[in-house]
């Protein structure tokens, strides 16, 4: 962060930006959350959607939830990698008015699709 902000000091926009004192700087602990003790005791069917183009959750998220279930002797879940879709579900691709963005085509088929399955099984 130092190496970042060092670089940026020479910049014309630099001295409208306030940074604070990374010395008094805390971590905020909601931050640290994981869900995988959670999912470790799941047993009730989980779809677990994850966006090609999430820059929250680590990309190999699906393969730690999938694992975590499966120690929890959870067999009954579904991975479904959208390809395009962001964090918040939302479609990431050309647009000619980028600034508005829409849910995934596929996402809520997807949920109602694998709704349908799981209520027949």
């Amino acid at each position: 962060m130092e190496k970042e902000i060092y670089s940026a000091s020479s910049e014309e926009w630099f001295e409208n930006v306030w940074i604070p004192d990374l010395e008094e700087t805390q971590t905020d602990t909601k931050l640290l959350y994981s869900p995988i003790p959670y999912f470790e005791t799941t047993k009730q069917p989980v779809l677990i959607i994850q966006g090609s183009k999430d820059e929250i959750i680590p990309e190999n998220s699906h393969v730690q939830i999938a694992d975590a279930l499966r120690k929890a002797g959870n067999e009954n879940f579904d991975t479904v990698i959208l390809e395009g879709e962001s964090h918040s579900m939302h479609y990431v691709g050309e647009s000619d008015f980028p600034y508005w963005s829409k849910l995934h085509p596929d996402y809520f088929t997807t949920i109602e699709d694998w709704l349908a399955n799981i209520s027949n099984r």
